[in-house]
């Protein structure tokens, strides 16, 4: 009963809502001794914005989708804490700045940003990166640990997670899989967002700026635009019924999956597994004890793709798995197996294979 009832208050928005899931933490064991985190440099940000282009700042507020344990405030900061962080909410890239900040992004330096346009993935003009720098101008000492350093003033000092692909050719739409149907609240299940009608360009702008999760909710009826999210983890939000995302992308009702823009208080959520370096945060199952488990509708690519060339470099797929009974109205097996802590989910839930045609929705 306690299960069939936390369910029921997701689904009406009642409580039980679960932060994004690196603000639990947890052992990293999918990552290999190989795969490291490797300095990039001590870049000049004087020029190129405060933060440079790194805007999801690490907070100390346990309620926060931004926190991450052991971080405690500025005099907890260490150079290994920041990138654990990062690493624990799915970011590729770290920096620190003037010994108490971490900053953690899915782009560095900089880039041009991909267009906002239904055609495809583009480029427009975009701010010139921050110049490389000495190292010596990285000269904070970490409030945590004062034998290291952790950026400077207008400086700041780079990692990047050597698990993550660098090529390109799984950045498009065709690398995104149907992932669930995710309840409406505040801040959403993502953190970046623009207006797009199409989902293609919408994965196709969330791909090339890295981002490995997209949402899509709403249907404007005056404009036929629709929310377009991108992010490294789902931030907020629990699974709900499929039968809730049921708003296609051209506006008209039908069966949700890969062809929906979420519904009313409910988010259509995707996933390009090609994007995710060796840890992936958990995704949020029907409460805060359960993760994610996929729907029969789970697994199909965006527009008829087939993902893309595997990169040399994919992330581990190895998962601990259990059982557990779950709501008839999900649309799963009472005794379905889901990702205990790793969370690869649609790598091995996907449970049919579907034919379509693509109408460039």
């Amino acid at each position: 009963m306690r299960m069939h009832l936390s369910y029921l208050s997701a689904v009406l928005g009642l409580g039980g809502t679960v932060i994004a899931q690196g603000s639990y933490g947890g052992a990293q064991t999918s990552c290999s001794s190989s795969q490291v985190w490797v300095y990039q440099g001590c870049y000049s940000t004087a020029n190129a914005g405060r933060h440079a282009n790194f805007n999801w700042q690490l907070s100390s507020d346990p309620n926060s989708e931004k926190y991450y344990p052991g971080f405690t405030g500025a005099g907890s900061l260490t150079v290994e804490l920041c990138q654990t962080a990062c690493r624990g909410h799915g970011f590729k890239w770290s920096a620190l700045f003037y010994g108490t900040e971490c900053y953690c992004s899915e782009i560095f330096p900089n880039p041009n940003p991909p267009a906002n346009t239904n055609s495809g993935i583009g480029t427009e003009p975009g701010p010139v990166p921050p110049p490389k720098s000495a190292d010596s101008n990285c000269n904070a000492q970490c409030q945590g640990n004062p034998a290291e350093t952790c950026g400077g003033g207008d400086y700041a000092q780079v990692y990047f997670d050597s698990s993550f692909t660098n090529s390109t050719s799984v950045q498009g739409y065709q690398s995104f899989k149907y992932l669930g149907c995710y309840s409406n609240v505040s801040p959403g299940p993502t953190f970046a967002q623009i207006s797009t009608t199409s989902s293609i360009s919408c994965a196709n702008y969330c791909g090339q700026l890295g981002y490995s999760i997209m949402s899509r909710s709403g249907v404007d009826s005056n404009t036929g635009a629709t929310s377009c999210g991108c992010g490294t983890e789902i931030q907020r939000g629990l699974q709900i019924s499929e039968s809730f995302c049921n708003s296609n992308c051209d506006g008209t009702v039908g069966a949700g999956g890969y062809n929906s823009c979420g519904g009313n208080n409910a988010f259509s959520v995707f996933e390009n597994t090609y994007l995710e370096g060796c840890y992936v945060p958990r995704k949020p199952g029907v409460d805060a004890s359960h993760t994610y488990v996929a729907p029969d509708n789970a697994g199909v690519f965006i527009g008829g793709g087939t993902g893309g060339a595997s990169p040399s470099s994919s992330p581990s797929s190895s998962i601990s798995s259990s059982s557990a009974s779950f709501p008839s109205a999900l649309g799963i097996s009472s005794t379905t197996s889901f990702a205990g802590s790793v969370g690869f989910a649609t790598t091995i839930f996907v449970t049919q294979a579907t034919t379509y045609t693509t109408s460039g929705k």
